[in-house]
């Protein structure tokens, strides 16, 4: 038993410090021009020799992202207007996966503890109390569905996709082989992922009322980093370019912006702000 639980905690912790290799956060401007996209003006945000990653924009100002400081993983909040940072959430834990509540009061995040407990919490800006939000799933991922309901990446033998509702502490598990980027479609009651259970990966689209699952398009490559425009376009990153689903013009995927000009390369994770001006990537290190 003793060497059962030691496995577990291992698998537990590994599937971010397996991923944990030195990498950087940069946001640019993000433009479009007659169809045309581009990124300028880039910020290297993080700064850090160590593991930078999961940004998640607060607001079109600030950003909360996970970092390393003295061997555990924190969050720091970085405003964009006046180039300052600061830590948040200071605990003896190690915290993941940031995300703004839908009431924008809280934030939800992955807390890892040293003994290997992996859990989902409830930050309260306000009050700044912590709450355990889901207390017997070992979420990796989530996003927000509703104020009662939360989708995720759970962990397990496979990993599986898991609607909760917080209510009842009831989960459905809908899905398995899947990617870990979980995002609300913009306009849209839905929620997408990737499936990876084919050789070619696609995003495919969940209805968490009633667990309908539809395809919304195949991915060129095998990646699960993704993410959407407000306007309600897909893209999607590979090694150092980013390439852009277009649902009312082309229908197609294609390149839109390369790295190598700004001489970074190993695209690993990318969000838009609200206001779609500002992209954020995480990028490999130096």
């Amino acid at each position: 038993m003793k060497n059962y639980f030691t496995i577990l905690v291992f698998f537990i912790v590994s599937l971010y410090t397996h991923a944990q290799i030195a990498s950087e956060i940069y946001v640019f401007d993000f433009n479009c021009t007659d169809g045309n996209y581009s990124i300028t003006n880039p910020i290297n945000i993080s700064d850090n020799k160590g593991y930078d990653s999961q940004p998640f924009f607060l607001n079109d100002e600030e950003l909360l992202y996970s970092s390393n400081r003295n061997g555990q993983t924190d969050f720091l909040k970085f405003n964009l207007k006046t180039n300052l940072k600061e830590w948040f959430i200071n605990t003896t834990a190690s915290e993941y996966s940031p995300t703004l509540t839908l009431d924008n009061k809280s934030i939800s995040y992955v807390k890892l503890e040293e003994n290997g407990t992996q859990l989902l919490w409830l930050y309260d800006l306000e009050t700044q109390k912590e709450s355990i939000l889901i207390p017997d799933l070992k979420i990796g991922y989530h996003v927000w569905f509703d104020e009662n309901t939360i989708v995720s990446f759970v962990l397990g033998e496979p990993h599986t996709l898991q609607i909760t509702k917080l209510d009842s502490q009831k989960h459905q598990i809908i899905d398995s082989a899947i990617g870990r980027s979980l995002h609300k479609i913009p306009n849209k009651n839905l929620i997408s992922y990737v499936s990876k259970k084919n050789e070619k990966w696609s995003v495919q689209s969940l209805n968490p009322k009633d667990g309908t699952i539809e395809i919304i398009t195949e991915i060129p490559f095998q990646t699960e980093d993704l993410t959407w425009t407000p306007e309600g376009n897909l893209l999607v990153s590979y090694h150092d370019s980013i390439y852009l689903y277009d649902f009312n013009k082309s229908k197609t995927w294609q390149e839109i912006i390369a790295l190598k000009a700004f001489n970074l390369s190993g695209i690993t994770r990318l969000t838009i702000s609200q206001n779609g001006k500002k992209i954020a990537l995480v990028v490999q290190g130096k």
